[in-house]
Protein backbone atom coordinates (compact mmCIF):
# COMPACT_ATOMS: atom_id res chain seq x y z
CA UNK A 1 0.00 0.00 0.00
CA UNK A 2 3.09 2.36 0.72
CA UNK A 3 4.69 1.14 -2.07
CA UNK A 4 1.44 2.13 -4.15
CA UNK A 5 1.35 5.56 -2.50
CA UNK A 6 5.16 6.37 -3.08
CA UNK A 7 4.26 5.82 -7.14
CA UNK A 8 1.22 7.99 -7.08
CA UNK A 9 3.26 10.90 -5.60
CA UNK A 10 6.12 10.10 -7.64
CA UNK A 11 4.76 9.75 -11.01
CA UNK A 12 2.83 13.22 -10.29
CA UNK A 13 5.74 15.01 -8.76
CA UNK A 14 5.04 18.29 -10.48
CA UNK A 15 2.03 18.91 -8.78
CA UNK A 16 3.08 17.50 -5.22
CA UNK A 17 6.52 19.10 -5.40
CA UNK A 18 5.58 22.29 -3.42
CA UNK A 19 3.17 19.71 -0.98
CA UNK A 20 6.31 17.75 -0.17
CA UNK A 21 8.60 20.89 0.48
CA UNK A 22 5.83 22.06 2.67
CA UNK A 23 6.30 18.89 4.32
CA UNK A 24 9.73 18.86 4.82
CA UNK A 25 9.98 22.68 5.81
CA UNK A 26 7.22 21.71 8.45
CA UNK A 27 9.38 18.80 9.67
CA UNK A 28 12.31 21.21 10.34
CA UNK A 29 10.28 23.61 11.99
CA UNK A 30 9.23 20.98 14.47
CA UNK A 31 12.11 19.75 14.99
CA UNK A 32 14.02 22.47 15.76
CA UNK A 33 11.32 23.76 18.22
CA UNK A 34 11.50 20.60 19.85
CA UNK A 35 14.99 20.56 20.06
CA UNK A 36 14.92 24.20 21.68
CA UNK A 37 12.27 22.85 23.97
CA UNK A 38 14.25 20.20 25.23
CA UNK A 39 17.20 22.11 25.64
CA UNK A 40 15.38 24.54 27.59
CA UNK A 41 13.83 22.05 29.84
CA UNK A 42 17.43 20.75 30.47
CA UNK A 43 18.68 24.05 31.44
CA UNK A 44 15.68 24.82 33.60
CA UNK A 45 16.25 21.57 35.88
CA UNK A 46 20.42 22.20 36.03
CA UNK A 47 20.89 23.47 39.47
CA UNK A 48 21.54 26.70 40.41
CA UNK A 49 24.55 26.50 42.16
CA UNK A 50 23.56 28.19 45.37
CA UNK A 51 20.35 27.70 47.71
CA UNK A 52 17.82 30.09 48.10
CA UNK A 53 15.48 28.25 51.00
CA UNK A 54 15.29 30.30 53.99
CA UNK A 55 17.15 33.01 52.81
CA UNK A 56 16.28 36.58 53.64
CA UNK A 57 17.21 39.83 51.22
CA UNK A 58 17.12 42.62 53.05
CA UNK A 59 17.79 46.74 51.15
CA UNK A 60 19.70 49.28 53.06
CA UNK A 61 20.62 52.44 51.89
CA UNK A 62 23.69 54.08 53.01
CA UNK A 63 22.04 57.57 52.73
CA UNK A 64 25.62 58.46 50.35
CA UNK A 65 25.27 61.58 48.23
CA UNK A 66 27.23 62.55 45.32
CA UNK A 67 29.37 64.75 47.47
CA UNK A 68 33.21 63.70 48.20
CA UNK A 69 33.38 61.70 51.09
CA UNK A 70 36.31 62.31 53.41
CA UNK A 71 38.23 58.85 54.84
CA UNK A 72 36.75 59.43 58.70
CA UNK A 73 33.29 59.62 56.69
CA UNK A 74 34.14 55.95 54.92
CA UNK A 75 35.91 54.37 58.33
CA UNK A 76 32.53 55.84 60.25
CA UNK A 77 30.39 54.23 57.43
CA UNK A 78 31.98 50.89 57.43
CA UNK A 79 32.05 50.91 61.30
CA UNK A 80 28.06 50.86 61.11
CA UNK A 81 27.92 48.27 58.50
CA UNK A 82 29.65 46.02 60.57
CA UNK A 83 27.86 46.54 63.16
CA UNK A 84 24.81 45.91 61.70
CA UNK A 85 25.76 42.72 60.33
CA UNK A 86 26.73 41.60 64.14
CA UNK A 87 23.37 42.56 64.95
CA UNK A 88 21.92 40.62 62.75
CA UNK A 89 24.16 37.33 63.46
CA UNK A 90 23.47 38.04 67.44
CA UNK A 91 19.23 37.44 66.86
CA UNK A 92 18.01 33.79 67.32
CA UNK A 93 16.43 32.60 64.09
CA UNK A 94 19.91 33.49 62.15
CA UNK A 95 22.35 31.12 61.35
CA UNK A 96 24.68 33.43 59.20
CA UNK A 97 24.51 36.57 57.64
CA UNK A 98 26.63 38.19 54.81
CA UNK A 99 26.57 41.26 52.66
CA UNK A 100 26.64 41.38 48.68
CA UNK A 101 26.36 44.80 46.49
CA UNK A 102 24.19 43.42 44.12
CA UNK A 103 22.34 40.27 45.19
CA UNK A 104 22.01 37.03 42.48
CA UNK A 105 19.83 37.54 39.41
CA UNK A 106 19.05 40.90 40.65
CA UNK A 107 17.90 43.71 38.39
CA UNK A 108 21.08 46.27 38.11
CA UNK A 109 24.89 45.58 38.47
CA UNK A 110 28.31 47.05 38.54
CA UNK A 111 29.98 47.39 34.73
CA UNK A 112 33.02 48.94 34.25
CA UNK A 113 35.60 48.42 31.11
CA UNK A 114 39.56 48.99 30.67
CA UNK A 115 41.77 49.35 28.10
CA UNK A 116 44.15 46.76 28.20
CA UNK A 117 46.86 46.29 25.24
CA UNK A 118 45.14 48.60 23.38
CA UNK A 119 41.75 46.67 23.55
CA UNK A 120 38.76 47.55 25.91
CA UNK A 121 37.96 45.15 28.06
CA UNK A 122 34.05 44.76 29.77
CA UNK A 123 33.74 43.53 32.83
CA UNK A 124 30.74 43.18 35.25
CA UNK A 125 31.53 42.43 38.98
CA UNK A 126 30.00 42.88 42.34
CA UNK A 127 30.99 42.95 46.08
CA UNK A 128 30.37 40.45 49.18
CA UNK A 129 31.57 39.86 52.55
CA UNK A 130 33.38 36.77 53.54
CA UNK A 131 30.49 34.76 54.51
CA UNK A 132 28.67 35.23 51.36
CA UNK A 133 29.03 31.11 50.38
CA UNK A 134 28.01 30.16 53.15
CA UNK A 135 24.79 31.77 53.58
CA UNK A 136 23.97 31.42 49.96
CA UNK A 137 25.02 27.60 50.15
CA UNK A 138 27.21 27.94 47.37
CA UNK A 139 29.98 24.91 46.87
CA UNK A 140 33.26 25.79 45.36
CA UNK A 141 34.37 23.80 42.54
CA UNK A 142 37.87 24.51 42.87
CA UNK A 143 40.39 27.23 44.21
CA UNK A 144 39.51 29.47 47.67
CA UNK A 145 36.81 32.25 48.24
CA UNK A 146 37.94 35.67 47.76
Amino acid sequence: MIRHLFKLVWNRKRTNGLIILEIFFSFLVVFVVGTLGIFLWDNYRQPLGYSWQNVWQISVESGRSDQQENDAMVIARMKTFERLIREIEALEPVDSAAAAMISPYDRGGWTSNVNVGGRRVEMEASAATTHFAEVMGMEMAAGRWF
